[in-house]
């Protein structure tokens, strides 16, 4: 993935360094919207508690599924046929290059919480949403006929909120907690990357139109709680927020 990522960057930078003299350059904005299929979210968080000589174990375990919607506003460079004889004019035939805002509705981050690092006390969750600013670029790869498959990768800085900590016992729980942890909302910002492929197929409207299809992996970094309200611990964190992100793009040129 890191090395699609970096030759797809290459590839894209010398597009518009090469071509940006002669090139035709058009104006676009875009809406974007889809799933995300989450991926492995477990991650443990050792915290001493008060007057214990065992800490206890926070461990997320799941990350909910979750959609996202988003705009963005860009431009569309288009190569000259001349500038590369030896590719015909169906081969890298175009790049966009843009600005997304995505917003990633609240999905649930639940676990448990290991009392004295052995026993299976209580389950716990948290709720996480996103606003993330991409900086993004998408290589055409050939031209068939309204078809254009291309390659998809952005760079960006995710607002990562959490909040509405709860906590529950368990069944077999014997030993009932006086105090939930009560972790306050926090707001973290964090390093943001996604890749990946899809297909655009091309409107003959009287304004210029794309519908693409594509798949996406997507890492909106990490999401962290605040302190505890009830207990002198810090806070939880997550492993990076990643997801498999299955969306649709509408385009329109002017």
């Amino acid at each position: 993935m890191k090395r699609l990522f970096i030759a797809t960057l290459c590839i894209g930078s010398l597009f518009i360094s090469s071509t940006v003299a002669a090139t035709t350059t058009t104006p676009w904005v875009a809406l974007e919207g889809g799933m995300d299929f989450s991926m492995q979210a477990t991650h443990a968080n050792v915290v001493p508690m008060p007057n214990v000589d065992l800490p206890d174990n926070y461990l997320f375990t799941h990350l909910h599924n979750t959609w996202m919607l988003g705009v963005g506003a860009g431009y569309q460079f288009t190569r000259p046929q001349s500038l590369f004889p030896s590719l015909a004019a169906k081969w890298l035939p175009s790049d966009r290059l843009g600005v997304f805002y995505d917003y990633y509705a609240p999905q649930q981050l639940s676990g448990v919480i290991n009392k004295y690092m052995t026993n299976t006390a209580y389950t716990d969750h948290v709720t996480v949403h996103s606003h993330t600013l991409w900086l993004d670029n998408q290589l055409d790869i050939a031209q068939l006929h309204a078809f254009t498959p291309f390659v998809d990768l952005g760079l960006g800085l995710s607002q990562n909120t959490t909040a509405d900590y709860a906590e529950a016992p368990t069944v077999d729980n014997l030993e009932p907690r006086g105090d939930s942890a009560a972790f306050a909302r926090h707001n973290n910002w964090a390093l943001a990357y996604r890749a990946g492929f899809g297909v655009n197929y091309h409107l003959a409207t009287k304004q210029p139109m794309d519908i693409g299809m594509m798949y996406r992996y997507t890492n909106r970094g990490r999401a962290k709680t605040g302190d505890s309200a009830n207990y002198p611990i810090g806070a939880l964190s997550s492993n990076h927020l990643t997801s498999n992100e299955i969306s649709l793009v509408f385009r329109s040129y002017f």
